[in-house]
């Protein structure tokens, strides 16, 4: 989003206010006038997908720690992604 923030309502105002924090894309760079202001942090990658979620929970398989406990328990309460039984903390 580093690259959208030149068109933010008086964006000049908010980057004396307060200060961006970015996440670094693996591969990506910005090219935005406004990078260099943005304190950017690099973290490890997790590719983890509602596709990929919604699968593991149709093949029974676990998925804890791939969402929130609150949301899995919503998921199985609700028989979300066909069915009820397979994300159970295993």
């Amino acid at each position: 989003m580093i690259e959208y923030l030149p068109h933010w309502n008086r964006i000049d105002e908010l980057i004396e206010l307060i200060t961006f924090i970015g996440v670094k894309r693996p591969g990506s760079t910005s090219t935005s006038s406004y990078a260099h202001l943005v304190k950017q942090f690099e973290i490890a990658q997790v590719d983890i997908s509602s596709s990929m979620i919604r699968k593991r929970v149709q093949e029974g398989k676990p998925i804890m720690y791939m969402v929130q406990r609150e949301v899995a328990t919503i998921i199985k309460e609700r028989g979300l992604y066909g069915s009820q039984t397979s994300i159970d903390d295993r």
